[in-house]
């Protein structure tokens, strides 16, 4: 079941499956080789995610992203990031900035955007592991899937991402909370600025 969501959230985020797709349990289960129950349960918690929707009557489909959902995404992380980084908050260990540089490094590279798309998630996951305010983190993970579509959207716009990721870590590691804030805020407004031609194109 597990692996049933991990491969569809893949999909869903990387275009594999477009937006809008109907999505066929008996297809699905053909295709992974389980019974109905695994791929009925792996659907429900993808619309528990936000990345199928689950009708009655049509079944269910891949997420439609939107301008407006975008927005909604994005003011939730500018409102909730912060929480993310209180004010007495620890410095990353040794092994997390290992693991960070690696992951920049990663990013750097000729990838394809799925990969891409895991390590930028793994990446912001990190910075995020001192946090001790569990229902901030628990409400920032609730959207990284979702979120996950739009920053697979934005990349061919963000050539900068990447130095953006360097910048926030620098200040994680120096423990400067105002830059930390500052970087993420506009990180943020800048993914947000990047997706919006790709679905005026996608509409248009």
């Amino acid at each position: 079941q597990m692996a049933i969501k991990e491969q569809l959230t893949r999909e869903i985020i990387n275009g594999t499956l477009p937006a809008g797709a109907r999505l066929t349990q008996a297809e699905l289960a053909q295709q992974f080789g389980v019974s109905l129950a695994p791929v009925r349960e792996a659907l429900r918690e993808l619309d528990s995610d936000g990345l199928v929707k689950i009708d009655p009557f049509t079944g269910a489909t891949v997420y439609q992203p939107s301008l407006h959902d975008l927005k909604c995404i994005c003011d939730m992380r500018l409102a909730l990031e912060p929480l993310a980084f209180p004010a007495r908050a620890g410095r990353p260990t040794p092994e997390v900035l290992a693991r960070a540089h690696d992951l920049i490094a990663l990013m750097a590279r000729d990838i394809d955007r799925a990969t891409w798309t895991a390590a930028n998630q793994e990446f912001h996951d990190l910075l995020r592991s001192g946090c001790r305010n569990k229902l901030a983190l628990r409400a920032l993970a609730r959207l990284d899937n979702l979120l996950g579509v739009y920053v697979s959207l934005s990349i061919i716009n963000r050539a900068d991402a990447n130095d953006e990721h360097a910048e926030l870590l620098d200040a994680y590691r120096n423990g400067r909370r105002p830059q930390v804030i500052r970087i993420t805020k506009l990180h943020i407004q800048r993914t947000y600025a990047a997706c919006v031609p790709v679905l005026e194109s996608r509409d248009g």
